[in-house]
């Protein structure tokens, strides 16, 4: 009999479980408030979230969707409290680094990401003096190695993933039903969309100077506060966060999920939305050496982590040269792209094209250039920003060659 067939017999929470329930709540509400006392900047991030105990075998741990944190009771229970505020602390850490919405690759590489956030996010606490619960995922050679760091780290198999998930990062639930009983609490009710994560840069700045006005000087605080400054922050990172936004909150998750539902089994389901952007690439000769295989390489990978897609990349130097549209049927491969032009550069053609070919209906447009206007333009950039977001990605030394749109530069970096 197939998983999808077989009859799953569903148990709900006991008498018994809901005491535990309150008794786990009441422990961990005590932690919060040690939180607030001993470390300033978490405790205060920490009252942002709503803490709810569960009795669901779907949450074995702890897991958050950035406005509440879901535990399991008897899991917090067999904890000591030294560990539960660590745990708390844990998964205050992972809503400010904005981990969810830095997720990298494709779906099959995020047992890797979960294993370099929460490496991120203990190696913070352990630098600000908090003990590491036993076993928990650390490497302690790696401590000022940012999450993207240590991914590539684990990725070409430097480091093996090894140590403890003091939560669940995916709330990808469907695991479960391996089972042939699964208790469901009601209580467990995930709802991840990106656009929470938005809402943490300004709750981390008003943290931090609630902290500094208490005198608390914290290792983790200031290494959220580096992840958050664009002057510290990797252009990858820029790229996922601005990129992000424009997916439509794909990473939601939604009950139910259809393929169980004959079975009175209701378990989060994901739902994609459709991506529908513009990159132009400045193929004019001074743009090409410096690290363009890098950005679409990084490009490739955020696209391919979500649902449906439409990307048109536009090559363009004193015109358009050429144009390759990729959707779910048409993946986008880096390796086989191909490079037309090599002239001079002029901005006003991929806008001309824009709103002549697609009616400015796109969500977003990423321009790569190294910004050097042409002075021989007869049409620069639009004065007034056009009707859809830009992000000029400026190669390094580029230069924003207009006062409107976001932008990053491409820096080459030397290998973690």
């Amino acid at each position: 009999m197939s998983a999808a067939s077989k009859e799953v017999k569903i148990l709900k929470p006991t008498a018994a479980d809901q005491k535990l329930k309150v008794r786990a709540l009441e422990a961990w509400d005590r932690a919060r408030l040690e939180l607030v006392q001993w470390r300033p900047f978490l405790g205060s991030l920490a009252m942002h979230l709503q803490l709810i105990p569960v009795a669901d075998d779907r949450c074995p741990t702890a897991a958050t969707d950035g406005r509440r944190v879901f535990f399991n009771a008897q899991y917090m229970l067999d904890r000591s409290e030294e560990d539960a505020i660590f745990i708390l602390a844990h998964e205050v850490l992972h809503c400010a680094l904005m981990h969810f919405s830095r997720q990298r690759g494709k779906m099959e590489e995020h047992k890797m990401w979960n294993y370099a956030i929460d490496h991120e996010v203990n190696a913070a606490l352990c630098l600000d003096g908090m003990t590491v619960p036993e076993g928990a995922v650390i490497y302690p050679q790696y401590m000022d190695k940012s999450a993207e760091q240590v991914f590539e780290l684990i990725k070409t198999k430097v480091l093996k993933m090894q140590g403890e998930l003091l939560d669940d990062h995916d709330l990808d639930v469907e695991s479960s039903c391996d089972k042939t009983e699964v208790k469901i609490d009601p209580d467990f009710t995930p709802m991840r969309s990106d656009s929470v994560w938005r809402e943490w840069a300004s709750k981390v700045m008003t943290a931090s100077n609630h902290a500094q006005s208490r005198g608390e000087s914290s290792a983790s605080l200031q290494k959220v506060l580096g992840k958050l400054d664009p002057s510290k922050v990797d252009w990858e990172t820029i790229l996922r966060r601005w990129t992000t936004p424009f997916m439509g909150g794909s990473r939601t998750w939604l009950p139910p999920n259809r393929r169980y539902v004959h079975q009175g089994l209701y378990l989060p389901s994901r739902r994609g939305h459709r991506i529908d952007m513009v990159v132009v690439i400045d193929t004019s000769g001074s743009v090409w050496e410096h690290g363009v295989i890098a950005f679409l390489k990084e490009f490739q990978a955020i696209i391919s982590a979500f649902g449906e897609f439409e990307i048109t990349i536009l090559q363009v130097d004193t015109e358009v040269r050429h144009v390759q549209s990729f959707d779910t049927a048409r993946p986008f491969d880096v390796e086989r792209f191909h490079i037309e032009g090599g002239g001079c550069n002029l901005f006003s053609p991929a806008f001309d094209w824009v709103k002549e070919k697609r009616s400015n209906d796109i969500r977003g447009m990423v321009y790569l250039t190294d910004g050097y206007l042409f002075t021989g333009d007869p049409n620069p950039p639009p004065v007034n920003p056009p009707p859809y977001p830009v992000l000029w990605a400026l190669t390094e030394n580029g230069r924003k060659p207009v006062e409107w749109g976001d932008h990053l530069t491409l820096e080459h970096k030397s290998k973690p």
